[in-house]
C-alpha cells in the first residue's frame, strides 16, 4: 500500500511540474507572438497610442511613459495617463496588463539593456502572485523575463532590465519592448511606470 501511495504521489508532482513547464512555454509563445505585433498596435477608444518620440542619452536612449502603448490607457477607471512629456503613467487598477513601445533608427546595432524604472504605490494591490514579463525584440531576436515586483516593494524605485541583441531581419528593423502580466486575470495596481532606458553594452 505504501508503494503504491509513493507511486500516485510521485506520479501527482511530475504531472504538477509538467503543467508548470506548459503553462511557462505557452506564456513564452504568447510573448514571442505579441512581440510581433507590436509594431502593428493600434489605439482605439479604450488603448492609448503613444507618441514614439525618445530622447537620445550618453550610451542610448530614454523612453518616457507618454510615448508607450497603453492597452485600456484611455479607460480613466483603469489608468492616469501622462499629462506632460516626462510625467509617470499611474496604473489604477487592471486585470491585462500589456504596456509596449519601440525605438527605430538605431544606428549602434550593439546589444541594449532595456530597464523599466517603475515603483509600488503604498496601496498597491495584487502583485504577489502576479509576476510581470519584461519582453524584448529586435529582428528575428526574442528574449522575455519574469520579475516578481513585490520583492523589491520596499525600494522608491524598482528597475528591471533585458538584454537583447540585433537578430536577422533587415537593417530598418525597430528594437520593440513590452511589459506585460495577461494570464492571472486577477486585478492589480497602485504602480507607477516611470521612464524605459536602453544603453548600449560595452
Amino acid at each position: 500500500m505504501n508503494e503504491t501511495m509513493n507511486r500516485n504521489s510521485k506520479s501527482h508532482a511530475a504531472q504538477r511540474k509538467g503543467k508548470e513547464v506548459d503553462e511557462e512555454s505557452k506564456r513564452q509563445r504568447d510573448l514571442e507572438t505579441s512581440a510581433h505585433v507590436i509594431v502593428e498596435q493600434t489605439a482605439s477608444k479604450c488603448h492609448y497610442l503613444g507618441n514614439h518620440t525618445f530622447c537620445k542619452t550618453e550610451k542610448g536612449y530614454i523612453v518616457y511613459p507618454k510615448a508607450l502603448n497603453i492597452v485600456w490607457g484611455n479607460d480613466e477607471r483603469f489608468w492616469r495617463l501622462p499629462k506632460y512629456e516626462n510625467d509617470v503613467a499611474e496604473l489604477i487598477q487592471i486585470n491585462w496588463l500589456e504596456v509596449t513601445g519601440c525605438i527605430d533608427n538605431i544606428v549602434e546595432k550593439k546589444s541594449h539593456d532595456i530597464g523599466f524604472t517603475m515603483s509600488l504605490m503604498t496601496d498597491a494591490f495584487g502583485w504577489n502572485d502576479s509576476p510581470v514579463y519584461i519582453m524584448a525584440k529586435w529582428g528575428d531576436n526574442a528574449q522575455w523575463r519574469k520579475v516578481n515586483l513585490t520583492s523589491e516593494k520596499d525600494k522608491k524605485m524598482i528597475q528591471k532590465t533585458i538584454t537583447i541583441t540585433k537578430g536577422k531581419g533587415n537593417p530598418d528593423d525597430k528594437l520593440c519592448f513590452g511589459l506585460y502580466e495577461v494570464w492571472n486575470k486577477t486585478w492589480k495596481g497602485g504602480l507607477k511606470i516611470h521612464c524605459v532606458n536602453l544603453t548600449e553594452r560595452s
